[in-house]
């Protein structure tokens, strides 16, 4: 297929996934797909997205590159727009601290466990950042979710059901505040709009007139939002 030549493509197969999802990481084009599809499915699913992959890999090369963390001392991280080193300190009492200028990770454990303390701080201040700032969206617009929760996406930000639950990605609270909140009203208008149509944009645009502004920050940014 022309494709294999034309993309740099890595192919995961996984039973947790019953859907093929793809995303642009530093110009390859990662394929997550259940184990049960054959190749030329996949491949079928590839082609089908070429001017999806060809348009964001354009966009990854305005953005700086993506890094693994390593969880070290002085390594940066990012929270709600910000960039704080990290400070890991040999303690028995373990857990972690937002400092006025650092991530304090107290443990006497390794390098792994810094990255299981601070993901754990993360996704709770996210359940509560998020519940807070969708409830007073959700006051502003008029549109009430049932349930709010977050959970670790590998290639979306938020989700919203047929049953009116909304979940996000923790990792959106390393992004600015503006960027926060429009993933929260992409996600509130969808409980009137179960789709992308000319519609559920319009509604969009009335509740957030700079949604494209924050769409293209996302775009270009996303991928630094991730360990």
């Amino acid at each position: 297929m022309k494709l294999i030549n034309e993309f740099n493509i890595k192919i995961i197969r996984t039973s947790r996934r019953k859907t093929v999802s793809l995303q642009i990481i530093n110009g390859i084009v990662k394929v997550t797909a259940p184990k049960y599809l054959s190749d030329k499915q996949i491949y079928s699913v590839i082609s089908s997205k070429a001017k999806w992959i060809r348009k964001n890999l354009a966009v990854e090369q305005l953005g700086p590159p993506f890094t693994p963390k390593k969880f070290i001392n002085n390594e940066l991280f990012s929270f709600l727009g910000a960039s704080y080193p990290l400070e890991i300190t040999d303690n028995k009492f373990q857990g972690t601290t937002l400092l006025e200028r650092s991530f304090l990770v107290n443990t006497k454990l390794n390098g792994k466990e810094v990255h299981v303390l601070l993901k754990e701080w993360f996704r709770k201040q996210a359940l509560s950042i998020l519940t807070d700032r969708t409830n007073i969206q959700a006051d502003r617009l008029g549109l009430f979710p049932k349930k709010i929760s977050i959970r670790d996406y590998k290639s979306r930000w938020g989700s919203c059901n047929g049953r009116g639950e909304i979940t996000y990605n923790w990792k959106i609270i390393m992004a600015p505040l503006s960027i926060v909140d429009y993933v929260i009203v992409h996600e509130l208008c969808h409980l009137t709009h179960h789709n992308h149509s000319k519609d559920y944009w319009n509604t969009v645009s009335i509740s957030l007139p700079s949604y494209k502004t924050d769409q293209n920050w996302l775009k270009t940014n996303g991928k630094l939002l991730d360990w």
